[in-house]
Formats: structure tokens, sequence, C-alpha cells
């Protein structure tokens, strides 16, 4: 039987030199590492950054969106009060505005007055509404003024009213006062007319003037330089309200 022989092989490098080429291979690695460290690190940076840069450039745009926001808001608060002080202005306005137009009515007047009526005086007087004529007044024809009271003082009337119209002056006889009435009672400017009272009065003229004898022929004997006319009062309403029934008819 022939031996086996077995070949040991024989290190020949020193132990300290395996150590030392041992250290740099981890060396190596640890470099290694912490370049990619360092890389990573500078990627991440570089995108926070970007980040940070936009989130800097967001917040920039919204505190420039806020701040003009607040200008606008501000503004709007502005507004908004000056359209509420508008609005209470108006609806102070509408309480104590008449709607009625006074060149309009003196127009009808002279219209309806006729050649041989006088009018001497013209008197618009507010007046309340009952409680029942109040709630049976049209909203929409509704009238709102100062007016003076019962007491001869100045009242200021705010809501529903009615105008009053007292008519003084003097006519020839007491048939134009009538034709004068009965105009009045056809024309749409007035309703309720009523004549307060009518009479006769002797009016002082000149005597050298004849003018009056050939208008009514009325220029007396006994007196000489007068002429007898008729003096009257009528009392009225504008007819700018409307009157319903309590079942709305």
């Amino acid at each position: 039987m022939i031996p086996k022989v077995i070949m040991k092989e024989i290190d020949f490098l020193p132990s300290w030199y395996k150590n030392v080429r041992r250290q740099q291979v981890t060396y190596r690695t640890q470099y290694v590492a912490l370049a990619g460290l360092f890389v990573i690190m500078l990627v991440s940076n570089f995108v926070t950054g970007r980040s940070v840069s936009r989130a800097q450039a967001y917040l920039t745009s919204i505190e420039a969106m806020e701040a003009g926001t607040k200008d606008i808001s501000e503004q709007y608060g502005g507004v908004a009060g000056q359209i509420a002080a508008l609005e209470k202005k108006n609806g102070i306005l509408k309480q104590i505005d008449s709607r009625i137009n006074i060149g309009d009515v003196l127009a009808e007047l002279s219209f309806l007055v006729g050649n041989k009526v006088v009018l001497t005086r013209v008197e618009l007087i507010a007046e309340k509404f009952n409680e029942q004529q109040v709630s049976n007044v049209a909203a929409g024809f509704a009238v709102r003024s100062a007016g003076s009271g019962s007491s001869g003082k100045e009242e200021l009337f705010l809501g529903d009213v009615k105008f009053k119209v007292v008519l003084g002056g003097i006519a020839a006889d007491a048939s134009k006062v009538g034709e004068f009435v009965c105009r009045l009672e056809d024309s749409p400017y007035f309703c309720t007319v009523y004549p307060a009272f009518t009479r006769n009065k002797q009016v002082r003229i000149a005597a050298s003037s004849a003018e009056g004898e050939r208008i009514t022929g009325r220029i007396s004997h006994e007196q000489e330089g007068s002429i007898q006319l008729n003096e009257f009062e009528i009392g009225c309403y504008l007819a700018n309200f409307i009157e319903k029934l309590e079942d709305g008819k």
C-alpha cells in the first residue's frame, strides 16, 4: 500500500501585513460608504432647498393675496357702511315724502277755477287716517309728508296720511261757486268735495271803474263804488289714495 502524501501550504506573508491589508479594505469600504452618504446628503439638500424655495414663494404669494384681500375687505366694509347709511336716509326720506307734485295740483286748480272765480287761499293740510282707513289704504298710493296739526303747531306726520285741500276765494255769484264745485268733483285729482260756506260780500272798488258793472251788473246805487261778490270756502281731499272695504273689494 502506497502511502498518501499531503502537501501543506506554507504562508510566507507575515501577520502584520495581512492585518494592514484588512484595515485598508475596511477603510476603503468606509470611504465609499461615506462618499455615498455625502452624495445622498447633497441630493437631499438640493431637493429640500428647492422645496423650501417653492414653499417660500408660495407663502409670499399667499401673503400678497392676503394683503390684497384685506384691502378689498376694508373697502367692502366702507362701501357697506355707506350703503347702510344711505338706505337709512332713504327710509327717512320715504317716510317724510309727500309723494305729491304741488305744481301739478296747482295747474289742475288753475284749469278748473274758471274765468269768474278767483282763489285767495290754497292750503294743503296733512291729516292722519283713522285706524280703519289705515288698514284699507293701498300701500302704493299712501302719502307721507309733514303737516300742521289741529293745534296750529307744526307736527311731523310719519306714515300714511291724506292731504286736505282748503280753497278760499271769491266768485261773481253763487252759481259760479257751484260750477267750480262740480268741476272739482269731476277732476281725478280731488275727492270728497264739500263747500264749507258761501256768502255775499261787498267789495269796494274805485268810483271810476266800470269793469265790475260790465262783469256782474251788481253795482248798488245806494252804495256806489262797491260791488257785490260771493265769498266761499271749499274743502276736499287729494285723490292719491284708495280706500278698500274690509272684504278686500
